[in-house]
């Protein structure tokens, strides 16, 4: 085959030899393509990295350009070490944060969290703890700030939450999850009743309800004769609060029953009582244990 050009008035002629090509032979015909989004994505998570910078690259799907968002401190660096054609760097403030999944019986700030609870006259929701513990709780890497507090009569506890986090209906118990499908009020709680809890510190244990009308204890102001000590009689005779365990659930199967107060100190097997505060008293926080998915 003849390739004829004109360069000037000289005229320049090129051989080539033919070259049989399949017509049904897609593979014969190829087109080049720039780099495939994704593939251009994980190349620049996988630079950055390795430099110790965070990016939130995402493809933005109307145009197949890869978005790179930055925090203004590295966006300069990340715009040297990045040269595919198909990218956008955009500087933010701050970087999103993944969802994480926040839940009672999982350990936080010296305390133990207790249960997922609602506003009440809301859809915001957030995790259980005791009032005494501290305001900020970090929970399973995640700062978890205080909501509101009552720490009067016969509340001891606070609520925290983070925005974007989901805070389903579960507590872990030392072994599994389960889920919270009720609660039980205060006045349905009979002596002698049989209770379980979980706390960071004790673990899992269980007990009978000694009384309903233990005091508080500090920091509470006012306490009130509402608080509710438990005691495990069976051989062998196991701990039932420690410092640690505030705040953790005390429950039944899938019933919610209270927090974690306090321990009422050695008894006669020589091992600590546990003292809770009852789930019924949370709407002095206008707050309820979430039930439901």
């Amino acid at each position: 085959m003849q390739i004829r050009t004109e360069i000037g008035a000289a005229n320049l002629i090129g051989v080539q030899a033919p070259i049989a090509l399949d017509p049904n032979d897609p593979s014969a015909f190829r087109v080049s393509s720039p780099p495939e989004p994704t593939g251009v994505k994980e190349q620049v998570l996988t630079r950055t990295q390795e430099e110790g910078i965070r990016v939130d690259p995402w493809v933005d799907e109307r145009t197949g350009v890869v978005v790179i968002e930055v925090t203004h401190a590295d966006a300069e660096l990340v715009q040297s070490m990045v040269q595919e054609d198909n990218t956008k760097i955009v500087q933010v403030d701050r970087l999103a944060e993944a969802s994480t999944s926040i839940y009672g019986g999982l350990a936080g700030s010296a305390c133990t969290t207790g249960f997922s609870v609602q506003q009440l006259y809301g859809s915001t929701k957030g995790v259980l703890t005791a009032g005494h513990c501290a305001d900020t709780q970090t929970v399973s890497g995640t700062t978890q700030s205080m909501v509101a507090q009552v720490l009067y009569g016969p509340n001891d506890s606070q609520w925290n939450r983070r925005s974007g986090d989901s805070y389903p209906n579960t507590i872990f118990d030392g072994s599994s999850t389960r889920s919270i499908t009720s609660t039980k009020s205060r006045d349905s709680i009979l002596v002698g009743a049989y209770v379980c809890h979980y706390g960071e510190r004790t673990g899992y244990g269980c007990g009978e309800v000694q009384t309903k009308t233990f005091r508080g204890m500090p920091p509470v102001s006012s306490p009130t004769l509402t608080y509710i000590q438990a005691m495990d009689v069976s051989y062998p005779y196991k701990t039932l609060g420690e410092p640690g365990d505030s705040g953790g659930p005390w429950f039944l199967n899938s019933q919610a029953w209270g927090i974690h107060h306090g321990d009422s100190g050695p008894n006669i097997h020589g091992v600590n009582d546990g003292v809770f505060m009852s789930v019924s008293y949370l709407a002095n926080m206008n707050v309820y244990v979430r039930t439901t998915p």
